[in-house]
């Protein structure tokens, strides 16, 4: 239950505002401008600054939790603040602890940031705002990816109230919403010169890597690769040239991939980062593979094994083990391939490393398919939607699905494809990213060929 308190700065902006409607349903002679500058003058010399702080923001939904790094307040009184403004209209309350401000308010409540805060002040809030995403970035992250070891965040104490995730399907869903805004945020922190951003696509690399929204993701990478060389933050420049080698390599150019890996683990051995080294060696591996360099891809994933070994990195190991098998299937030896990823899904399950394992699933359907036993295929694509739908996994769900309704539809079975490829598309609904946006257009379009 929400404590009545909350409604007082409310209550009391509203009165200063009674003679103001809706900050847009205005003479067509009276500039926006005109009317938000006086509703600004009209708050409370506290709501003022909690306005001008909004302005600040990247964008996108406002969390009452975030908005509270970023003003310095408790949440409840953060709470109190948005509320106040949601009454007068400078917000739109969109559920019960979110809020959104529209383009034009927004860039008025950064014009007045920039006139009227110090310099220090509004960087100030930016970093704390910055360093709430990392913390809540990071707690999503090991709930998601149980199996990795991870080093603890150095980050000043501030006293910031994270979101609490109930289990994976929270944890998923907050990325899912939060995705668009987490670019924002890197950019915007870049534009500010906080180079702690270079810290955000490191804390949540397994999700880049795994939902892989380059389109949305590439230049905030190269922008939070500047920072971590601006703010000399080692581990993190070698973190974004790796995760740019991924996207390179997902979008086909593993040629350039593989220079980006090779710079990474210079800056990983200048370190003494043995576990970092791993990851550079599988980045390799994968790219070889791309290339058909399939010695050296064996090469790169067997030593990013035996150091993963070395360092007790059980998910490193699993994951080496994983593209160590792809390349030995790509040179016909499908059996041993097999037999590896079987290997490496008992592993993580046993983790209880599921966003891995249902990947897993993924690859064994894979290697089902190329040798034409389409049911062992089905079945363990049914086993990936299993494993995904237990941890709330909907953008994995729907790629499942479409798996399952273009095979479905090469053995002939429309009724089931149909099905398959609906499903698909109803769990995309709604999604803006990119990437998931064509998926959804595909299964649509599978649908009114096949109807």
């Amino acid at each position: 239950m929400r404590d009545p308190g909350l409604h007082e700065d409310a209550e009391q902006v509203v009165h200063a505002h009674e003679q103001a409607d809706d900050v847009f349903a205005v003479d067509d002679s009276l500039a926006v401008r005109t009317v938000l500058s006086y509703s600004y003058d009209a708050l409370p010399s506290n709501m003022s600054d909690t306005f001008r702080a909004l302005g600040l923001h990247p964008g996108g939904p406002i969390r009452v939790e975030a908005a509270s790094a970023l003003m310095g307040q408790a949440p409840s009184q953060a709470e109190g603040h948005l509320l106040a403004l949601a009454a007068v209209h400078l917000l739109e309350q969109t559920g019960q602890d979110g809020f959104v401000m529209h383009d034009l308010v927004h860039s008025y409540a950064l014009e007045l940031a920039r006139e009227r805060n110090t310099p220090e002040d509004n960087k100030a809030a930016l970093e704390r705002l910055v360093d709430w995403y990392l913390c809540t970035g990071a707690a999503a992250t090991r709930l998601l990816w149980p199996s990795r070891p991870r080093r603890r965040l150095n980050l000043p104490e501030r006293g910031l109230t994270t979101l609490s995730f109930r289990g994976t399907k929270d944890a998923l869903k907050w990325f899912e919403d939060e995705l668009r805004l987490l670019v924002r945020l890197v950019r915007c922190g870049a534009q500010w010169n906080i180079t702690s951003v270079a810290y955000l696509p490191v804390v949540i690399n397994e999700m880049l890597f795994h939902r892989r929204a380059w389109s949305w993701w590439v230049p905030a990478l190269h922008d939070a690769l500047a920072m971590a060389r601006q703010g000399e933050h080692r581990d993190a420049e070698a973190w974004m040239l790796e995760t740019l080698g991924d996207a390179g390599i997902d979008a086909g150019t593993a040629e350039t991939s593989v220079g980006l890996y090779q710079e990474a683990m210079t800056i990983r051995a200048g370190l003494g980062d043995r576990r970092g080294l791993a990851i550079g060696h599988v980045g390799l591996g994968r790219a070889f593979c791309q290339v058909g360099d399939y010695d050296a891809s064996f090469a790169h994933c067997e030593t990013a094994q035996a150091i993963s070994a070395e360092v007790g990195d059980v998910w490193q190991h699993s994951v080496a083990t994983a593209h160590l098998a792809m390349a030995r299937a790509a040179l016909g030896a499908v059996g041993e391939a097999r037999e590896l990823l079987l290997e490496t899904r008992e592993v993580l399950d046993d983790a209880e490393d599921f966003m891995s394992s249902g990947c897993a699933s993924g690859l064994l359907a894979g290697l089902a398919e190329s040798e034409g036993e389409h049911e062992l295929a089905l079945r363990h694509l049914h086993d990936a939607l299993e494993t995904f739908g237990r941890v709330g996994d909907v953008w994995s769900q729907a790629h499942i699905h479409s798996r399952v309704g273009d095979l479905q539809a090469d053995l002939g079975n429309q009724q089931a494809a149909h099905r398959a490829w609906s499903s698909a598309a109803d769990l995309l609904t709604g999604n803006t990213e990119p990437t998931a946006t064509q998926l959804r257009e595909q299964m649509i379009n599978s649908l009114s060929e096949e109807s």
